[in-house]
């Protein structure tokens, strides 16, 4: 009984290899040759005049580039003081980008909780081994461990999904560029909210 279970595993596994050696297509029906390769670029709207957004997201187009990426250490902008927010400067950056055909990565804000948030909560901050709290001021200090951390991630994410989730010109969401648990934790929330698929 086992061998003919084996003998029947390797039939199939012999025809889906033929069948599929057969019915492939060419790599350049599923990547045409201007897609190969996209470039990117990091741009921070939040940093600069507003006035120079348009020259500089012209500029990019026009070298060449394809995509940036906007908002990635932006939670103090988007979220000034806590329930207040203003999303209308990445509403603006966001079509600027359109109007000159790049298109856009968002960035999940959560690497740099707004002060607000750490002095409100300063449990919420990072501890070393000696029990020293890491102070607002750089990136990562705030502790996945920590539920009301979340809780704050959780609200700021699900309103960059609802508000940008659908644009034509947002074309991923980058989740965090340093791996550990962020990164699933954040893709189940934008899940539970209907933002991504897959």
């Amino acid at each position: 009984m086992c061998i003919h279970k084996i003998k029947r595993w390797i039939s199939t596994l012999s025809l889906s290899i033929i069948t599929g050696t057969l019915w492939c297509q060419s790599a350049a029906n599923f990547f045409p040759d201007k897609d190969l390769m996209i470039f990117g670029s990091y741009y921070y709207p939040e940093q600069w005049n507003p006035s120079q957004w348009e020259r500089d997201l012209k500029n990019m187009s026009e070298i060449g580039i394809n995509f940036t990426h906007f908002a990635e250490f932006a939670w103090a902008e988007l979220e000034p003081e806590e329930g207040k927010y203003n999303f209308e400067w990445l509403d603006k950056s966001i079509a600027l980008a359109e109007k000159y055909g790049l298109k856009v990565v968002l960035c999940t804000p959560s690497p740099t909780p707004p002060v607000w948030l750490t002095e409100k909560h300063p449990d919420v901050l990072i501890a070393n081994e000696m029990g020293v709290s890491i102070q607002h001021g750089r990136r990562q200090h705030a502790s996945w461990s920590s539920a009301v951390y979340r809780d704050y991630v959780s609200n700021i994410v699900t309103r960059l999904a609802k508000r940008y989730g659908n644009h034509p010109a947002v074309i991923g969401w980058q989740i965090d560029n340093e791996p550990d648990i962020t990164g699933k934790w954040i893709i189940a929330i934008m899940h539970r909210n209907n933002s991504v698929s897959g």
